[in-house]
């Protein structure tokens, strides 16, 4: 199963539809600790501009209205981007990836990194990834969860694990010290 990121079209009827549907760049595997089950996507506050994974490390930024891309930026060190959200004050998106990588851009004039933001690890086994990010409606914070999986013993199979963590954007400081989630049975989605 791949997921493809594509720009929302949403049926009303048979072939009818909102928008224009669009395929931005490949997918990722689907569905695991490391690959997040929904293609990273973020949308401008205004409305005008969504930001798209096109590769496993490439961003690119896109109007809505046209498709055309406005800026496309590389990300090196997320070992694949699996979330991102857009500022709702300030021209930055936050990328995120795999063993607790988490990054703020700068998008104003040419794209540049602004801070790396420090703390969401995996603490119980394997690597794991983020599976999203949101920001405060004022843009001082921004949240994280991961998910991952408990390393597997003779008597117990692996199971899933999700931890959120809390920053300040000024500081790149964490708020608390990340948390567990409960993720139930299931899918193991946070």
């Amino acid at each position: 199963d791949v997921t493809g990121v594509q720009t929302c079209a949403l049926p009303i009827s048979g072939s009818r539809q909102f928008g224009r549907r669009t395929t931005l760049g490949p997918g990722l595997r689907c569905c695991t600790a490391l690959a997040p089950q929904v293609p990273p996507i973020a949308t401008s506050p205004d409305g005008t501009e969504f930001a798209a994974r096109l590769g496993a490390s490439r961003v690119g930024v896109f109007s809505t209205r046209t498709l055309e891309r406005r800026a496309t930026f590389r990300v090196t060190a997320a070992g694949g981007i699996t979330a991102l959200a857009w500022s709702p004050t300030a021209p930055v998106i936050a990328v995120a990836g795999h063993a607790g990588f988490v990054q703020l851009w700068n998008i104003s004039g040419m794209p540049r990194p602004a801070q790396t933001l420090l703390g969401l690890h995996a603490v119980l086994g394997p690597p794991e990834a983020i599976q999203s990010l949101a920001f405060s409606p004022n843009g001082s914070l921004l949240a994280a969860s991961d998910r991952n999986e408990t390393q597997p013993t003779v008597d117990t199979p692996a199971l899933p694990a999700a931890f959120l963590a809390t920053w300040r954007t000024d500081t790149g400081g964490l708020v608390g010290p990340p948390r567990a989630l409960e993720v139930g049975s299931g899918t193991g989605r946070s």
